[in-house]
């Protein structure tokens, strides 16, 4: 009976891990470039919600991300998140490639490198962009590194 327990417990574990969704999967015909995009989740919670998805494209890979709330514009120099990790060192990224958008809720994109998370549990992020920033407990019901993964 145990057996059978923890034979149903792994299996519940590994489907969650890999259940993330793509919105977008597609290879380009005639380039052959490859475009993943996982569906939008909930990514970190302060007074503001920050809702994300991350992309690869071929080799590289991107984070989106939006508040709920008027932070300001996307795309705006200046504009950053920083990761703070449960070892205490943080992470930021500093180039919102996004192209600037002031409406309410725009989408900040940031280019990050799979490596500078790997092996670390994030607990807090703060999100600024070009009016304001929140600091935000990471709520999600993934990982970064779990985002990434759906994408590969």
């Amino acid at each position: 009976m145990k057996k059978i327990l923890i034979t149903f417990l792994a299996m519940l574990m590994a489907t969650s891990a890999f259940s993330q969704e793509l919105r977008v999967n597609t290879v380009d015909e005639f380039t052959k470039t490859s475009k993943k995009i996982t569906k939008t989740y909930v990514l970190a919670k302060g007074v503001t919600t920050i809702r994300g998805s991350v992309g690869r494209f071929d080799s590289s890979y991107a984070l989106y991300a939006y508040p709920n709330l008027d932070l300001g514009c996307c795309g705006a120099r200046g504009n950053y998140v920083i990761f703070l990790f449960e070892d205490g060192t943080s992470h930021k990224l500093d180039e919102d490639i996004a192209k600037i958008d002031c409406a309410s809720g725009s989408t900040s994109i940031y280019i990050i490198d799979p490596a500078d998370f790997a092996g670390k549990v994030i607990t807090k992020i703060r999100f600024a962009q070009s009016g304001s920033y929140d600091d935000c407990m990471w709520t999600g019901e993934y990982t970064l590194q779990q985002l990434i993964a759906a994408t590969k």
